[in-house]
This record gives structure tokens, C-alpha cells and sequence, in this order.
């Protein structure tokens, strides 16, 4: 996997100081870090990075003995790639990883960064010379591991929405989910170019799914509204204020977390050094070797601790992170997309973002529910507007409503036994049953492109027909502190 380890004893006949030590191994060295730097690039997308690979014709070359040492030990953890040479026999010519899980592994390997683990214990930081940098292995590892290499739950670690097909999955893709707990949200990419938010039932496969109880959006007009808004809060001057707040907490927590590690580092520093003053004293073998192992525990035990101080000591708090995406949206004002590169906007979202819920309220109406990470910001809900009607395959239910109803009954009655469809999707529909209308008659108060839940949430929020059918609508935003809190002002935020 680009180490190898020293296996010699003794070396011109004197004692190896190299022995069992780990290396990197120079040949793969490059192509590991080209493994991480293109998973950054990738945005943290490890299927588009193994189909990356795929293409290649092999990812890491042939080991030469010449390049390892005598007697070193290198373990190939990869896939051979073979071809005929000309008399027909099978030659190796390179080594690549062809599954999703061996990728996975790889990107988290803690050897790779240098680390030291052994039984869940996190043994030594800087065991020996890292093959990637630890910037690009700290991405990875927090993108794919649940887990700290001490099997604690990693804080870092944000779950990912399961994306069924597709690469191009929207900037809200990590952290946009349902907010029905019958239905799950699914990024689901058509080509390069387009990418939709899909409510599909729990129960149901994007595959399988009665496109009558889809629900879809382009993710683009979704991620469109949000960071437009998103960025109009990082460029208020009066946002300092709850970076520093949240700043000073997670400071509090490290310094916290550095006091008890001080406290052990110094109880395991005293009681090596109660065993020393006592060992002079002691004859009895059995008692000698019982201290011996203490002593050894105690030293295993400071050596972890020095690295989890060193690494309390160098982590970036949240609150720094976001500092630095605040300052450099307000340098760079509306040029801001020349300046953060595309992969890097997710990321810039995940720092300020814990979750951001889609509700449907109607076949043009929709909520989004964003849970801020700093409690400052709270709860904001923004009622939307979709740019484009919905289609929406027609249900054997409402065909009986449409044969029943539709020859005599008047047409406010009909559109709200049918409260999802348009006047003029119901004549287009009755026609193709088909069904006879009767009853003449032209109400002025029922409008024929708007269905009736669409009328009443337009009327309720006090929009105009043309803000409505002509998308010239904005967003309304209310910052809210209590989950649920549905009351929206009638004029935009």
C-alpha cells in the first residue's frame, strides 16, 4: 500500500537500528497521493474516483526487488493487473484497486499518514515518515470514517445522502434531507448537466417508483435559493459576533480536553517514577517482572498521551474554519464563484450547516428548513416557489373523480375534489378518457393555471397571480427557534 517494513535483524553483522521500522515505498509513493489529491478533487465522491481508475491501465507499477531494501517485507494489499506477453503466458504489469470498499480502506489506512495503531489504541503519531500529507488524509478519513482509529465515534464524520446513480449530485446533496419521515430524499443525477432532489416512500427504489407518488426538483433552483442566502448572511458585518462565540466554545472544550489529558500524562509520569524509587527495594522475582509490565503499560500509556496532546494542540476549531470562509466572502463580494473552487462549495456548506429539510406543501410550494450549526443563527424556514409546473402522472382515483364530476359539477367544486391539478390540465385529461363537459358556465374567481392548493397558499402568503406564474417571486425566510414553527411573515425577509 506504498510501506514496507524492515525485516532485517542485523545488518554487516551489527544490530539493525531499522529493524521492524515502516518506510514509504518511493515507486508508490506519487501515485498514493494522486489516489487522495484526486478524492479532493473529486469532492470526497469515491464511486467517481474508482470509475477514474477503472480507466487507467493500472494504478500502481510493478514492485522492483532493486527498489526494497534486502529482507524487507512489503505487502501488497492490491489487485494484480496482468497481460499475455508474446508467447502467450500471463505477465503482471501492474497493480490496481478495483472495489469500492478496497478504496475505502486505502483513503482511511492511518499508516499511510503516519499513525501507529494497534488493538483500537492509538499507539504513536509520528510512528514513522508519512506517505500522503496529512491535509489530504485528515479530508478523507473525516469524509469515510465513522470512527477514530480508537474506535470512538469520529466527530468530523458527517453521514452521506445515498446517491443511486450518477456523479453530479447538487451543492446540498450531503446534508438536504425529507422532512417526512415516511419518504427519504434522493440526489439523483440525469447526465453531466442535471441533477434532481427526489421524495421517493421509504419503501420504494428509484427504479420501481410509481412516478403518480414522485416528487421532483431540480437541484440547481433548490441550491440556487439557498446560497444566495447563505452567502448574503456571511457578508453581514454583524456575523462576527457568533464566530467568536463559537469559537471561544470549542476553544473551552480543547482546553478542557488538554487539562485531562495533562492531568493523566502526569499520574502516568508519577507512578513510573513511584516504581523506579521501589524496584531497589523489591527481591522477590515474580514481583519485579508484575512491575516491570507496570512500567511498560505506564510509558505505552505517556507516548499515547503526548500524541493526543500534540494533536489537541494543532486542531482547527469549526468556528476558525468558518472565520476563514467569512472573510474571504466578504473580500471577494459577488466574484465569490471565481474564488471558491466548485468541490470546495459542499464543503464550505457542511461547516455552517448541520441538516436542511424539504417539506411539499403543494404541487408548487415547497418548505426548506435549515438547521444552522451555531445556535445564533437557529432555525430559518423559507416558503418556495417552484420555477416550473409539475407533471405528474394521473391517478385511476382522480379518472373516476374526472368521469364522474366533471360533465355537470361546477368548476370550483372540481378543482377541489382535484386540489393538485390545473382547470386546464383537467380539460386536457377529460379529453383524453374521454369525457363530455355539459355544464357551461365562466367563473371569474377560479383561475384555470393554478390548481387549488396552489391558490390557497398564494393567497395565504398574499402573492400576486403574475409573481406566481411568472417566478418574479422571492423567497420568504423567517428565523425561527422552534422546530415546526410554520408562521411565515407576508412580506420577503
Amino acid at each position: 500500500m506504498g510501506l514496507y517494513v524492515d525485516n532485517r535483524e542485523k545488518v554487516n553483522g551489527r544490530k539493525n537500528e531499522n529493524y521492524l521500522k515502516v518506510f514509504p515505498f518511493e515507486p508508490w509513493r506519487e501515485r498514493a497521493n494522486w489516489i487522495y489529491q484526486r478524492f479532493r478533487m473529486n469532492g470526497g465522491n469515491v464511486n467517481a474516483l474508482l470509475r477514474e481508475i477503472s480507466k487507467l491501465p493500472y494504478l500502481f507499477p510493478v514492485i522492483d526487488t532493486k527498489d526494497l531494501p534486502e529482507g524487507a517485507f512489503f505487502k501488497i494489499a492490491t489487485m494484480p493487473v496482468k497481460e499475455l506477453d508474446e508467447d502467450g503466458n500471463e505477465r503482471i504489469i501492474g497493480y490496481t484497486i478495483t472495489t469500492h470498499k478496497g478504496l475505502r480502506q486505502f483513503l482511511t489506512q492511518p499508516l499511510l499518514a503516519g499513525y501507529w495503531v494497534y488493538k483500537n489504541m492509538l499507539i504513536r503519531a509520528e510512528n514513522h515518515e508519512a506517505v500522503v500529507d496529512h491535509v489530504s488524509f485528515l479530508y478523507a478519513f473525516n469524509k469515510l470514517s465513522p470512527v477514530l482509529p480508537t474506535g470512538e465515534p469520529n466527530p468530523a464524520y458527517v453521514k452521506r445522502v445515498r446517491v443511486p446513480r450518477g456523479s453530479n449530485v447538487g451543492n446540498l446533496a450531503s446534508v438536504i434531507k425529507s422532512e417526512y419521515r415516511e419518504y427519504t430524499l434522493y440526489p439523483h443525477s440525469e447526465g453531466k448537466a442535471r441533477c434532481n432532489y427526489e421524495l421517493l416512500p421509504k419503501n420504494d427504489t428509484v427504479n420501481t417508483i410509481d412516478i403518480a407518488r414522485r416528487w421532483t426538483i431540480p437541484s440547481s433552483e433548490i441550491d440556487e435559493i439557498f446560497l444566495s442566502h447563505f452567502i448574503a448572511k456571511l457578508q453581514d458585518a454583524n456575523f462576527g459576533d457568533f464566530l467568536e462565540q463559537g469559537d471561544n466554545e470549542e476553544v473551552s472544550f480543547r482546553e478542557s480536553l488538554l487539562k485531562d489529558l495533562k492531568v493523566q500524562l502526569k499520574a502516568a509520569e508519577d507512578a513510573m517514577k513511584d516504581i523506579e524509587e521501589k524496584i531497589e527495594k523489591i527481591k522477590n522475582p515474580k514481583l519485579v517482572e508484575q512491575m516491570d509490565q507496570r512500567y511498560t503499560a505506564h510509558e505505552n500509556d505517556i507516548i499515547r498521551i503526548q500524541a493526543e496532546i500534540k494533536n489537541a494542540e494543532q486542531l482547527t476549531t469549526k468556528a476558525q474554519q468558518r472565520r476563514t470562509y467569512k472573510q474571504l466572502i466578504q473580500d471577494v463580494g459577488d466574484y465569490w464563484e471565481e474564488v471558491v473552487k466548485p468541490e470546495e462549495v459542499p464543503v464550505m456548506i457542511e461547516n455552517f450547516v448541520d441538516k436542511i429539510e424539504l417539506a411539499v406543501l403543494s404541487p408548487r410550494f415547497y418548505k426548506l428548513t435549515v438547521y444552522w450549526s451555531d445556535p445564533v443563527w437557529g432555525i430559518e424556514e423559507a416558503i418556495c416557489v417552484r420555477k416550473h409546473h409539475t407533471s405528474r402522472k394521473w391517478k385511476a382515483e382522480e379518472d373516476e373523480i374526472l368521469r364522474q364530476h366533471y360533465p355537470i359539477t361546477p368548476r370550483e367544486e372540481l378543482l377541489k375534489r382535484l386540489p393538485d391539478r390545473t382547470w386546464i390540465t383537467i380539460i386536457y385529461r377529460a379529453v383524453q378518457l374521454p369525457v363530455q363537459r355539459t355544464l357551461r358556465e365562466y367563473p371569474d374567481n377560479c383561475p384555470r393555471r393554478i390548481c387549488w392548493n396552489d391558490l390557497q397558499l398564494l393567497q395565504k402568503y398574499g402573492l400576486s397571480e403574475e409573481e406566481f406564474l411568472h417566478g418574479t417571486y422571492r423567497p420568504l425566510f423567517c428565523a425561527s427557534f422552534r422546530p415546526g414553527d410554520n408562521q411565515f411573515p407576508c412580506n420577503p425577509f
